[in-house]
């Protein structure tokens, strides 16, 4: 049909929506937007596409079908968008007070809630009326308040032992009867015996990946793959096959034992994915929560021959890059040669296939000094912009400048004000009392005098850092205590680098433990050395 309306059906659901009941779920939530479409004629001839996030937090809009909705709308393909209620949208009420009041009104899509009885084509409904915006308030709350509640229900599940992670690590299933209980697979347990009988037998843990390999028995990410299980998409595309990390990683897990651990790392909240790891002596361990796969006994004796037959732990040189090297082909772990560390190599490499991983070592001592020459010219940069603000700060002004803040208040009234002009010029726009290129012509310069007020905007708030936060970062004043002297150190290291990334014996990059103003100003200076070393 020539000009058809596409209508995009939005239906989310997340961990906390278990327990509300059918209505929160997608086919719940689809069910009550067919029912609405249907007892609406003007939306029966629309053409129907569907968006679900399942299993996502509504307090970002970092989901993975709002963002293919959302880009959907800005290419002009979807008119309309439904959903049950305004939480299901998002629980962030600033962000969804921008989309209702101003980027879907300019771009003509009509939004409708069904239970909160919102439609955007009724001239009776309002983005900015009291009760939707205070309805949007309550969801942000709700979310906040939630996340404290299941962070509670979640510390109880560890402290009984319960198993909350959403898949079974590898050796068990979960039991049909109680998702949070583990049960022996078989077939897999067998191979994690396998695993530590090599181990016991005095194998290391290279030697051990590659028999298995020659054994043809399937590495954990294979094995879940060839049976059907859930499992890691992006681990298995890396690698199908056993490494020494893998085997490594076995032999340290005390949960096949029958013990089960949880709480190894802290999240800042339920929905984030940034965490970070905790010390052993803070994990939650609870014994004979489910059938062990191998005895206390052997699982000790297992860690005596991993530290005996590492190699890397009887070196009395210190590895000053020890754990920062990383292929970036594969992103695995890259580790020195035993015999004197003078390249560093690709763990993945003896098992890539090839052309999918670094193969030839690069010399260790290149990668030192492609690392300290960025150190020095990072620390170089910094003390040449610490001259030109003392010097700055020496120089009387001639005119006292107005306050930073009432700059920046009169310079957001600006932008509102023109953001206001361009809703009204859209207006007029469809009603047809201006034409599509008094429109265009009138809407472009609204755009243009909005990015010079935007950067106005970044300017004075750049300013404001220069005087206010650049003398007192901890970052910088870290950086300005370097001893270069002393040439590059672990400590250096630890303090300063994130990672490394080998590409091959030409190129390098570096990332850094710091990111935003004023280091992005800073590392534009040579930025050929921070990210290609020749």
């Amino acid at each position: 049909m020539i000009n058809q309306k596409t209508l995009a059906y939005y239906l989310r659901n997340s961990a906390d929506d278990e327990t509300i009941g059918d209505s929160m779920s997608i086919s719940g939530q689809r069910g009550i937007l067919a029912e609405f479409v249907s007892t609406h004629p003007e939306l029966r001839d629309w053409n129907i596409i569907e968006f679900s996030d399942d299993g996502y937090s509504g307090t970002t809009f970092q989901r993975p079908d709002v963002k293919k909705l959302l880009e959907g709308v800005r290419r002009g393909e979807i008119n309309g968008i439904i959903v049950k209620d305004l939480s299901r949208f998002g629980r962030n009420y600033i962000e969804v007070g921008d989309y209702l009041e101003q980027i879907f009104p300019f771009l003509g899509v009509r939004f409708i809630s069904v239970n909160d009885g919102f439609d955007s084509a009724k001239l009776e409904c309002s983005a900015g009326d009291v009760s939707i915006a205070f309805k949007n308030l309550l969801h942000d709350y709700y979310a906040k308040d939630i996340s404290n509640k299941l962070r509670a229900v979640w510390k109880l599940k560890k402290e009984r032992g319960e198993y909350i992670s959403p898949v079974a690590f590898f050796g068990y299933i979960k039991d049909t009867g109680n998702k949070h209980k583990l049960v022996v697979d078989e077939p897999a347990a067998a191979i994690v015996r396998r695993v530590f009988a090599l181990i016991l037998t005095g194998n290391t843990t290279g030697q051990t990946a590659r028999l298995l390999n020659e054994e043809g028995l399937p590495a954990p990410g294979a094995y879940k793959l060839r049976n059907g299980q859930h499992c890691n998409g992006n681990k298995l595309t890396r690698n199908n096959s056993w490494t020494g990390t893998t085997v490594y990683n076995i032999i340290r897990d005390l949960r096949y034992t029958g013990c089960m651990v949880n709480g190894k790392r802290a999240y800042d909240t339920i929905s984030s994915k940034k965490f970070r790891l905790l010390p052993q002596e803070q994990w939650i361990i609870r014994e004979n929560t489910h059938e062990a796969i191998i005895s206390k006994e052997d699982f000790e004796k297992a860690q005596l021959c991993i530290k005996r037959n590492n190699k890397r732990s009887q070196q009395k040189e210190i590895n000053l890059l020890s754990g920062k090297v990383r292929c970036g082909i594969c992103g695995y772990m890259m580790q020195p040669d035993a015999d004197k560390q003078r390249k560093y190599r690709c763990r993945r490499a003896k098992y890539a296939e090839v052309g999918a991983c670094i193969t030839e070592g690069v010399p260790k001592k290149q990668i030192e000094e492609a690392v300290f020459a960025s150190i020095r010219i990072l620390t170089e940069a910094l003390f040449e912009k610490d001259s030109q603000i003392r010097e700055a700060k020496t120089k009387k002004p001639e005119v006292v400048p107005v306050n930073h803040m009432e700059q920046l208040h009169f310079l957001k009234k600006r932008m509102d004000s023109i953001k206001r002009k361009k809703m009204l010029l859209y207006e007029q726009y469809s009603d047809e009392n201006i034409s599509k290129v008094e429109y265009m012509e009138q809407r472009n310069s609204c755009d243009t005098l909005l990015r010079e007020l935007e950067d106005q905007a970044v300017a004075i708030e750049k300013e404001m850092l220069v005087k206010d936060t650049l003398p007192d970062s901890p970052e910088l004043n870290l950086l300005r205590g370097i001893d270069l002297t002393a040439g590059l150190t672990r400590e250096l290291v630890k303090a300063l680098v994130d990672k490394i990334l080998i590409y091959d014996d030409t190129r390098i990059e570096i990332v850094w433990q710091f990111t935003g103003y004023p280091f992005e100003d800073i590392a534009r200076q040579k930025k050929e050395v921070f990210h290609e070393t020749a």
